[in-house]
Order: C-alpha cells, then structure tokens, then sequence
C-alpha cells in the first residue's frame, strides 16, 4: 500500500495485494488392511490437487475542498481489479486389486473416479462519488459506478449504477 499527498487538497493511495495456495492431498487405505471387524478390506485410493491464486490492485484519489461560504466538498474517484484462479483436479479408486502398490494403476478399473475444475473471476471497479456539505445543514451527493464482474456473462458484464441524493439537517439547522 502506498499514499501520496500530491497537493494539500489532493491525495492519492494505490494498493496491490497477491495470494496463492497449493494443496495436494492424498488418502490410502492398502488392499488387505483389516475393518474394525477384523475383515480384510479392498483398500481405496483418493488424491487431490488443488491450485488457486487471487490478486487485486487498485487506486483511489481523494480531493477535499473547501469553497467559503461554508460549502465543503470530499470528491473520491476509485479504481479496483481483481482477478482470481482455481484448478482442482481429484482421483478416486473405490477398491485396489494389487496389495502394495498404492498408486492409480493399482485399481479396480470399475472403480475408478476422476474429476477437473477450472474457474477464473475477475472484476473491475469504478466510481466517482462527491458529495457536498452545505453550512453543515445540507447534504448533495452523486455517485456513479460502472462495474464488469465477469460472473453475469459478457452481454452483462457493464451495468451502470447511480445515485443522486439529497438530506437537510433539521437539529443543525436550529443552531443557525
């Protein structure tokens, strides 16, 4: 993370953030090994690899100013992008046939399972939102977003969202 004061008015802070996880798992119960019961069993062979990595980086600008006649603005204008990947691949025997070989080739073909996942999010951010205080009685704000999550699907991956709002201070105003 970083900040810069560029001005005495204007600010700006970037980050950039990394994370990453490997985790490869596996299970063996060999051909033969005895049950509570004290039967011998056909073993079972599972393992797992799992990958993922995410990463975001993004800036902010902040401009705080002040107008006289007690008109104060705090304007941000922001930036984010995400990106985040997973692969899982797993295999599963249900039963070994070869006592001592605790690998895939030592399975029951009738028992055999294998699955395989890729997945990728990414997203990106932006907004603008300044909102002004007047006399500290009134408050005007205007917020606009466009946001590309990549989870909705390319025809709508850029929804506009806005905002315009206005609030008077009743308790402030009595102070006047």
């Amino acid at each position: 993370r970083a900040r810069w004061r560029m001005l005495d008015w204007l600010t700006c802070e970037a980050n950039y953030n990394f994370d990453q996880e490997i985790d490869n798992y596996n299970q063996v119960t060999p051909n033969g090994f005895l049950s509570t019961g004290g039967n011998p069993g056909r073993g079972n062979l599972l393992k797992r690899d799992f990958a993922g990595r995410t990463y975001n980086t993004g800036a902010t600008l902040t401009a705080v100013k002040n107008f006289g006649m007690g008109i104060n603005n705090t304007t941000k204008v922001s930036y984010v992008y995400e990106d985040q990947t997973a692969a899982n691949d797993g295999f599963t025997a249900g039963a070994l046939i070869v006592k001592g070989v605790p690998e895939g080739t030592a399975a029951d073909p009738a028992t055999l399972g294998i699955s395989s996942n890729n997945s990728t999010i990414r997203n990106r951010d932006e907004f603008a939102i300044t909102p002004f205080d007047i006399k500290d009685q009134y408050i005007v704000d205007g917020l606009i977003r466009p946001a590309e999550p990549s989870l909705f699907g390319s025809t709508n991956r850029t929804p506009y969202f806005s905002r315009v709002s206005g609030a008077w201070l009743c308790d402030e105003g009595a102070k006047h």
